[in-house]
Formats: C-alpha cells, structure tokens, sequence
C-alpha cells in the first residue's frame, strides 16, 4: 500500500492532510457509546447526550471538520453550541474506523490515524452513517425538530444530508466554502503566499490534484485521507447540493478565512439567490477568520452562535 508519509518531505503541500475547526477547551464528552451495524459489517459509533430524564423534542446534530480525531474526545464541540438549542439532545457521530480510544491530536497530520479511517471516510459514508442514525433514532423518539449543524467538512456533509433527508428541519453550514472543493484548496494555498507568486506553482496544484481526482493508486493515502476522500471531495459539486435543500438553511461565512474562498461562497451564494431559493439565507462576518476570530485574535464565536441561535428561532419556532 503506498502511503504519503510525511508532509515536510516538500513533495506535498501543507493542504493535502485537510483542515479542522475547534475551539479551546478541555471538557471531553461524557455519553455513553451507542453502536449501530453498517452493511458491510462495521460499525456506526454515536453519541446522544440528552438534555434531561427524558428525550427532547428537539435533536441539535452538530458535524465535525475534515481531520481524524474522535468526536467524543473533541474539546468543547457539543458544550459550544449548546446555547443555540439548549433544550435540546444532542447527536454526534463518529466517522469510520474511529472511536473515542483515539486521543484528542490538534496537529493537522497525525500518524496515527487509523487505517480503515483513511481508506473508507469519505463525504458519501458520513451521510450515509447520519442518515441510518437518524433513521434509528426517530424510530426510538420521534424528534419533532431536527437541526443539522457544522462547519469546514461538517458544513459540506450538513448540507448533503439536508439535500436528501426528510426528518432535518433546518440546517446550519459555516466556513464550508464555495462550489468546488478545488478552488478552496487552491485559495486556501495562495492567499498566504507572496503576490508575485510563481504561476508554476498554482499549476502544480492542479496537477496534484488532478492526481488524485484521477489515475491515483486505488489504496494511496495522501496526509490522513485514502482515494475515496479525495475524489469525492474533489468531485463534490456543494452548490447542486444547496439547490437540492428545501428547508430552511443558513451558510455562514467568514470573509478574513484563509482556510476557504469567501469569494466562492459568494459567487455560489449569488447563483443561489438567483435561481430563486428563498430558503437559503447568507451571513457573513467581514472582520473574522476561519475558527472566528478578529484580527487582534480575540475569538467572536459567541457572538455567531448568538447569531444562529436567533436564525434558528425563526426557521424553527419553539414548538408550544
């Protein structure tokens, strides 16, 4: 099995192991491990942490980014959003091959992601696995509101489920980028580099992933991410995704993100708009980055939960 080893060999740039969206913070999560079987076997690991005794009416579901790390074990993920549906339960899920034995690992590259996590998580399993939990779920408590949140990779996969699944009621995707997973990347490289960058250079992204998007070794793995990954990613059109929802969704966006093209959220926003979905509300922060912070890094994301929990109230009402 050829593996891509190390990022600081120079063969690849720092973009190929994938991005992350936390917060600061050392509370892990405390619910126990639910288990549900895939087709080919494998298992589905989950998490629900109720609000009270009893189920709520409410389900908030919040996604994690691209990088490999166990959702339990991310610091702060569940408590950080709480305040936008707080009598809420709240569902995470693990992707393949990963449970919460992972230690938490901040660094974009790890080596010690796991194997089967590398050749089989892709967007297409992780909807696939939201939607069979969701399904069980219902079945069990019959949520009268579901609300599917996330940002970078997790607003990508929000936005699919929402796009194909008839229990969400309202989704919320931030920092997720525009159309094209390509441009992202290709942003994400230059806007941090000199102007008078060398053309070259842009043209040898393209060829990297032209790569992978192509005749790449089937079981290659490339940072913490197998083939399937990439050519999903790469492949992935987010807009036809957007034009596909039907219930209430807010893409959020912060205009300093290095991370992804604000420029492309807008130009998909605006064709958005313009082929009439109404349902498809944009906010942007124009002095924040990435994980929302100004430029003095003073971190504003209270403010933007502020902001979607009173989205959410009216996409959502309270349900009496």
């Amino acid at each position: 099995m050829y593996r891509q080893s190390s990022v600081s060999s120079g063969s690849w740039p720092r973009w190929i192991v994938g991005s992350m969206l936390v917060f600061a913070g050392s509370t892990a999560m405390a619910q126990s491990p639910v288990s549900l079987p895939r087709a080919d076997g494998s298992e589905i690991t989950y998490y629900v942490k109720q609000a009270a005794s009893q189920p709520a009416k409410q389900l908030l579901v919040i996604m994690q980014g691209s990088d490999c790390n166990s959702v339990r074990n991310n610091p702060r993920i569940q408590e950080m959003f709480v305040p936008m549906l707080p009598n809420a339960d709240v569902l995470t899920v693990e992707k393949y091959g990963v449970d919460a034995s992972l230690a938490w690992n901040p660094e974009d590259y790890r080596t010690d992601c796991p194997i089967p996590t590398m050749l089989y998580d892709s967007l297409s399993q992780r909807v696939q696995d939201y939607s069979a939990v969701l399904k069980a779920l219902q079945k069990q408590h019959g949520y009268a509101h579901v609300v599917v949140m996330g940002g970078e990779e997790g607003a990508i996969t929000a936005v699919m489920l929402a796009a194909e699944s008839d229990i969400v009621e309202a989704s919320i995707a931030f920092n997720g980028g525009g159309r094209w997973f390509r441009d992202d990347v290709v942003y994400s490289e230059v806007s941090q580099l000199p102007a008078d960058l060398n053309p070259d250079y842009v043209k040898g992204i393209h060829e990297q992933l032209d790569f992978l998007a192509g005749n790449s070794p089937p079981h290659a793995i490339v940072g913490v991410h197998g083939m399937k990954w990439w050519k999903e990613k790469l492949a992935h059109d987010q807009q036809a995704a957007v034009m596909k929802v039907d219930t209430p969704l807010l893409v959020i966006q912060a205009e300093q993100d290095t991370s992804v093209s604000p420029i492309a959220v807008q130009q998909m926003v605006n064709e958005v708009r313009a082929a009439g979905r109404t349902n498809v509300h944009y906010k942007t922060y124009p002095d924040l980055d990435h994980v929302f912070e100004d430029a003095q890094g003073e971190n504003h994301m209270g403010t933007v939960i502020n902001d979607m929990k009173t989205w959410l109230l009216e996409a959502v009402p309270p349900q009496s």
